[in-house]
């Protein structure tokens, strides 16, 4: 775990201060993350209410998936200042991460309680709320975003994204042109564009299969390329084709998924010494109650093999309403 603990150190001006954050902020984005980290020691050490400094680390953290380490700093950030919009953004998302909505959603009504102007800000408050699943929510804060900063990829491929869950495709397609008009090789672009509409021709595929050319040392672009193109050609049904994209973006993906199959091993054989005829023959309480069981879920997340499951006790009559 990445260390942050205070101590004692001599004094450090104002103007230290400031340059050790920004040596700080600048290697954290050039991936020197003992560097970055180095940096926020000392100016903890010597002044531990720098506000950045915290927040610093908290980035820091994000990046290192230390998510305790992340919450404990972004909070530290908001105790300092409590009107500090980013470091309550940001605490909405790592609490968001990890599963503890509640949290999420009280720090996040506390960044919008503070008045965001910085477009990045806007951005991640949207990406919040678009995990909670309000998605209208986050369309406005990503029409912020943009609005602040017209002609960043990232926020105006943010708001495509949502104005697609939506179903807005001609607003849609007009967000993500800007995208590829800013960068005209951005991979999720192009992977969005080619669903939005049935292909009618090769157009966007000579394009797509220019592009998977230059991405071939690239799995990730790679990836999203070949399905873009596997799909507008099935459109176009040209199935051999279709199938030799659809095949080459499945194995650009698998060079980037992390995958232990003995670990998987591992976890099926504790499943099975762990949940025995024995244990499921013990007596437990149960709860005498007419009351309905809701089962809910996102599709293909095997809401329908739990309801299947569950009614299949004769005490448990089926009813499903759509």
């Amino acid at each position: 775990m990445t260390n942050f603990q205070h101590g004692t150190a001599p004094a450090i001006s104002h103007r230290d201060i400031q340059s050790l954050l920004k040596q700080g902020f600048d290697a954290l984005n050039a991936g020197q993350i003992d560097v970055a980290g180095s940096c926020c020691r000392k100016i903890i050490t010597a002044a531990p209410k720098t506000v950045e400094a915290h927040f610093l680390v908290g980035l820091i953290a994000t990046e290192t998936k230390e998510y305790r380490v992340a919450i404990h700093a972004f909070g530290s950030v908001t105790k300092l200042d409590s009107a500090h919009a980013a470091g309550w953004a940001h605490l909405a998302k790592t609490f968001a991460g990890i599963g503890q909505m509640t949290r999420a959603d009280e720090a996040v009504e506390h960044s919008v309680q503070a008045g965001p102007k910085d477009p990045m800000v806007e951005d991640l408050i949207g990406g919040v709320l678009s995990s909670f699943g309000n998605q209208k929510g986050a369309l406005e804060w990503f029409e912020r975003a943009v609005k602040s900063d017209p002609e960043s990829s990232k926020f105006n491929m943010s708001l495509a994204s949502t104005l697609i869950f939506l179903g807005e495709k001609e607003k849609a397609e007009e967000a993500l042109a800007k995208v590829l008009e800013i960068r005209p090789n951005h991979p999720q672009a192009h992977w969005r564009k080619s669903g939005l509409r049935r292909a009618k021709d090769h157009s966007h595929l000579d394009e797509l299969n220019t592009l998977m050319d230059r991405f071939r040392t690239n799995p990730l672009a790679l990836s999203l390329m070949a399905y873009a193109a596997g799909k507008e050609y099935e459109d176009l049904e040209e199935w051999d084709n279709a199938f030799k994209c659809f095949a080459d973006g499945a194995k650009a993906k698998r060079q980037i998924i992390k995958f232990d199959e003995a670990e998987e091993d591992r976890t099926f054989a504790t499943l099975r010494e762990t949940f025995t005829p024995a244990w499921v023959d013990q007596d437990r309480p149960g709860a005498d109650t007419s009351a309905p069981i809701f089962i809910v879920g996102q599709p293909r997340t095997g809401t329908t093999l739990v309801e299947r499951i569950i009614t299949s006790h004769s005490m448990v009559p089926r009813r499903v309403v759509a």
